[in-house]
């Protein structure tokens, strides 16, 4: 897969709000921190489980991955869980809402950015958004705006950016994250938009 840069004016309209972390009011075992959080940081929070569970003995973290809306309505129905680690402020601000989140404990704690990505051998030799309106190019993939924070952020950046409609006619729709880099990785579409961590 390769990344393509984009023009800084393009950058800053693609740059999305801070992700929220917040302890949850019902904690799982004791011996376990059981931990939701976006797909999108699924390599960095396993890293940091490891670097916990080694700094507490007899802790083990238990990590769920998936879409950050997914996750607040596991919460909001009564999962069992001690932190939740949203991909944006929307999917954080039900929880509390909901009362299943202690808003004291709420902390943003890292940003992110969407980016576009193509296959490792870019055979629609994308550049950049403009090549998206190519004739050849039909297939890209982002998360589902309806319950995908990355498929919102794309959505709002390129209705700014004036590229939407553009992309939207071509739209492959993923779970997750995830699921839009398999698709790219695999070759399966012609690009995505993903988190820039991803």
């Amino acid at each position: 897969m390769v990344k393509l840069s984009l023009k800084k004016s393009l950058s800053r309209v693609l740059t999305v709000g801070a992700v929220a972390f917040s302890f949850v009011s019902a904690p799982a075992q004791a011996a376990d921190l059981v931990v939701s959080a976006a797909a999108s940081l699924t390599n960095a929070l396993k890293e940091v489980g490891e670097h916990f569970q080694k700094q507490h003995e007899g802790t083990q973290v238990l990590n769920s991955f998936a879409a950050s809306d997914v996750l607040m309505q596991q919460i909001v129905n009564g999962a069992p869980v001690d932190v939740f680690a949203s991909a944006d402020q929307k999917a954080m601000d039900k929880a509390i809402e909901a009362g299943s989140i202690d808003a004291d404990t709420r902390k943003d704690f890292v940003q992110n950015g969407v980016v576009l990505i193509v296959p490792s051998d870019n055979p629609k030799n994308i550049q950049s958004l403009a090549d998206l309106a190519k004739e050849d190019v039909t297939r890209v993939a982002y998360g589902n705006p309806a319950t995908v924070p990355v498929g919102r952020y794309t959505q709002g950046s390129l209705e700014k950016s004036g590229d939407w409609q553009a992309v939207e006619s071509r739209k492959v729709l993923g779970q997750n994250v995830r699921q839009v880099l398999d698709y790219v990785a695999r070759g399966e579409v012609d690009a995505g938009f993903v988190f820039a961590t991803d």
